[in-house]
């Protein structure tokens, strides 16, 4: 055996080694999580996820309209999936690699709960792993629906904004079952960035980027068949009317269609 070919063998041998302590240290550094906890804290912000929380929204009360738009814009194959989406992160991993940046994120709604519930925010190989695992223990452990009403109770929808009940409170002054299909457009346009998208709110004007987005939800929602052809286009009219405090008499028979 040559020099060349020994050294090769000493990297990969090297290489091999490396991996499997880096594996086994962490699996040992998984955080030890109690799925039978019926009131689980979100690392993230430190909420009760439970009805001791006052602010805590049950799934059965979020609105339909408000749960389809974040699926239509977040994870359409929510119900379909085991966790993982591996359509969205093959098409992610190549638009990436074509724009040499991360333009488009893969998680799934399950990925965006387990890390806002039980892991905490740093950004490291580690971290991915563990996520990865606990996805999976989350799809065997908990139905679609307490996923989401999990992932509603903990994520952030603006600067410090935690929760849909604060969210709905803070953006239309409602509950997160009275809301029409643009408001839960809106919601489901924040989610990717809440503390830039969020501006939106605060200068009372939708920017080009936003009402292209929010017609893209909408679009969807039609698409998917979760909203009628009337709901469709009344929400595309009434749109440009953000943030929809101060619309007309003639327009506000409209907003019943979007219920």
């Amino acid at each position: 055996m040559n020099v060349k070919k020994t050294y090769i063998i000493i990297f990969f041998i090297a290489l091999l080694f490396t991996l499997t302590l880096s594996l086994v240290y962490t699996l040992k550094t998984m955080p030890e999580i109690n799925f039978k906890n019926k009131c689980p804290i979100a690392n993230s912000n430190q909420l009760q996820l439970c009805e001791e929380n006052p602010d805590f929204v049950s799934y059965g009360e979020i609105s339909k309209h408000l749960i389809n738009a974040v699926l239509v814009a977040e994870d359409i194959s929510f119900f379909q999936h085991n966790g993982f989406d591996f359509y969205e992160i093959k098409e992610s991993f190549f638009t990436n690699l074509r724009r040499l940046k991360l333009a488009r994120g893969g998680s799934t709604i399950t990925q965006q709960m387990v890390k806002n519930v039980y892991l905490t925010k740093d950004k490291t190989f580690r971290r991915k792993i563990h996520e990865a695992i606990l996805t999976l223990s989350v799809e065997d452990n908990f139905s679609k629906e307490k996923i989401l009403e999990f992932y509603f109770n903990a994520i952030e929808f603006g600067p410090n904004i935690y929760g849909i009940n604060n969210a709905i409170m803070y953006y239309f002054n409602k509950a997160p079952n009275e809301i029409n299909v643009l408001e839960a457009a809106f919601i489901a346009y924040l989610l990717p960035n809440p503390k830039l998208y969020s501006q939106s709110f605060l200068k009372e004007e939708l920017s080009d980027f936003a009402q292209q987005r929010l017609m893209d939800i909408i679009e969807k929602l039609y698409f998917y068949k979760k909203i009628s052809e009337s709901q469709k286009n009344t929400a595309i009219r009434l749109m440009p009317m953000f943030p929809w405090k101060s619309i007309s008499d003639n327009d506000q028979m409209l907003l019943t269609v979007l219920f």
